[in-house]
């Protein structure tokens, strides 16, 4: 499936300290005026909370004891809502340190996945990006777009 022909998308990422998720604003906005529907599901890699007592990041966002140790989805929320839906594209912007993200990725269901390569997770996407273990997270979903609008298929 190529970027024309979806209509809807889910990004996983990660909420680092370092605001490495703070482009996502930006990605979201793009997608929006594309006309895409975007929901995005966040890994805080750090039990920091904020003042109110809750992680802040876009979209729902998820946290170790979100999943059990057999890395089932615990949250109550996310566990009604997903399965009733389907997304044209699953884009994952995670590291492989974030095994709860990669293991909710497979099981997501999503028409195409699109992910950064890692010997222990091929199976998991359509489109492999090759790309280090550090690379960006802004710079890989910049360069998952762009090959998801050269994927033309036949009408």
């Amino acid at each position: 499936m190529g970027y024309d022909q979806a209509r809807s998308f889910i990004l996983l990422y990660e909420l680092t300290p370092q605001g490495d998720h703070e482009f996502l604003n930006e990605l979201v906005k793009q997608l929006e005026e594309d006309g895409k529907k975007v929901d995005l599901i966040g890994f805080a890699v750090e039990n920091k909370k904020s003042e109110s007592g809750s992680i802040r990041g876009p979209g729902h966002v998820l946290t170790k004891k979100s999943f059990s140790w057999l890395m089932r989805l615990r949250d109550p929320d996310l566990r009604e809502k997903l399965p009733g839906q389907k997304h044209d594209i699953l884009l994952d912007v995670t590291s492989s340190r974030s095994i709860q993200m990669k293991t909710l990725g497979a099981r997501l269901p999503a028409a195409y996945k699109v992910g950064a390569s890692h010997p222990d997770f091929l199976q998991i996407y359509d489109l492999i990006m090759e790309v280090d273990e550090d690379y960006p997270a802004k710079d890989l979903a910049k360069h998952a777009i762009h090959y998801l609008k050269i994927i033309k298929t036949p009408a």
